[in-house]
């Protein structure tokens, strides 16, 4: 076959796009090819009818990674390829750009030179969440304990899945035989950072790529109401894992230029938002609170300011003011819908000030010791025995403006 450029450019581009059929790939936007997936089995099958035509014998190691040479096994060849599983939504040329551009080289070469290609499995952590697997098997740094504790997202072990693939896994330590008379290897790949795209290269030339290394981090806390719970009472782990992300960052900056790091997944349990009682947008609940919570009920409105409902429809801030009841009323959920801002026209009366408006209240000293605990403290077994008290301002001091609470 000729090496004309643009034929096998346009050669290449109809394998890739190709592979992104419904056969080869999971449903949704992008690639999802997956380790031992039907679709998986299918883009191994795409690439071994296409070797196969050209004459090239294709087989595979013990665990699923692909092979084609025009040479015996074991015999002198030059190595290419790369992979052809994908994680979740991933594009159409990572991976496969590398098996693809080696069958084409393998196209024009033919006979005339002693080519090998390796599409390595499980390359993108896609279906056991394990980086290079293949490529790791192949060299024998995967223990077999390691290998016994991988599972896929179904919870199949590795071992299990790869032989219900047809593989036979309990072969494995032959793998490293794909590499036998290999006398040099290049692996065409996209550019996944943006170097050459913002510096306007059309090649770059790999001579490192980024040591892996990767660690499950577990921050255990306590869930607490969102609302209820004073802040010096809280025990949050969504706090803790933040700072872990802010100190990921700053270490690994301030090793070398050349050094990354990022934290790829995040999940917050129970993950859900409770009702929050803050004085701004209460909810109505039923639960019982004791006797030392602030509750929160709707003040008077004097004359000339918009009612709870009207300020709830124009804005979701409805003014709240605290009471000593421990019952809570608030304007109808359907009422309290985001809009533009509640700015009524200014009262006729003057707005109060804390000194011409003083709201005096009290603590015991139980209550005051309980403001100055350390945070992320555990909640003491039972609840301070303290109350707080306030006097309520007179009428004609409220609002101090528009929605918002003093």
């Amino acid at each position: 076959m000729g090496s004309d450029l643009g034929a096998s450019a346009a050669r290449i581009a109809a394998d890739v796009e190709a592979l992104t059929g419904e056969r080869y790939t999971l449903s949704g936007p992008g690639i999802t090819r997956y380790a031992y997936t039907d679709v998986y089995a299918a883009t191994l099958d795409y690439f071994r009818a296409a070797f196969e035509a050209i004459g090239f014998a294709v087989w595979s190691d013990p665990v699923g990674t692909l092979v084609a040479s025009n040479v015996a096994p074991g015999e002198r060849a030059f190595g290419m390829g790369s992979h052809c599983d994908s994680n979740r939504n991933g594009g159409r040329w990572d991976g496969t750009l590398g098996v693809v551009s080696a069958l084409e080289a393998c196209r024009i070469a033919g006979d005339s030179l002693p080519l090998r290609v390796i599409a390595f499995l499980e390359e993108e952590a896609s279906g056991f969440g394990q980086m290079l697997l293949g490529s790791r098997i192949v060299l024998g740094t995967v223990s077999d304990e390691e290998l016994a504790s991988y599972r896929d997202e179904h919870g199949v072990p590795f071992l299990e899945a790869a032989a219900q693939a047809g593989y036979r896994p309990d072969e494995r330590a032959r793998a490293g035989e794909v590499l036998d008379g290999l006398v040099g290897w290049i692996e065409l790949h996209i550019e996944q950072g943006r170097v050459l795209q913002d510096t306007g290269a059309r090649l770059g030339v790999v001579d490192a790529i980024a040591g892996y290394v990767h660690a499950d981090v577990t921050v255990r806390g306590r869930a607490d109401h969102a609302g209820a719970t004073p802040m010096d009472f809280r025990s949050d782990a969504g706090l803790t894992a933040a700072e872990v992300v802010v100190a990921l960052e700053r270490i690994v900056r301030s090793h070398s230029p050349d050094t990354v790091g990022t934290v790829g997944a995040l999940t917050l349990h129970p993950g859900i938002i409770k009702p929050s009682t803050s004085g701004r947008c209460p909810a109505t609940t039923t639960r019982s609170t004791p006797p030392w919570a602030p509750t929160w009920s709707a003040g008077p409105t004097p004359a000339g300011w918009p009612s709870i409902g009207a300020c709830a429809t124009a804005c979701p801030r409805p003014r709240w003011t605290r009471t000593s009841s421990r019952r809570s009323s608030a304007p109808p959920r359907s009422a309290a819908r985001p809009g533009a801002a509640c700015r009524p026209a200014p009262p006729t009366t003057p707005r109060w000030s804390p000194a011409a408006c003083p709201r005096r209240c009290s603590s015991s000293p139980a209550a005051t010791a309980s403001a100055t605990r350390p945070r992320n403290r555990p909640t003491p077994p039972t609840p301070p025995s303290a109350s707080r008290s306030c006097s309520p301002r007179p009428a004609s001091c409220w609002p101090i403006s528009n929605c918002y609470s003093p």
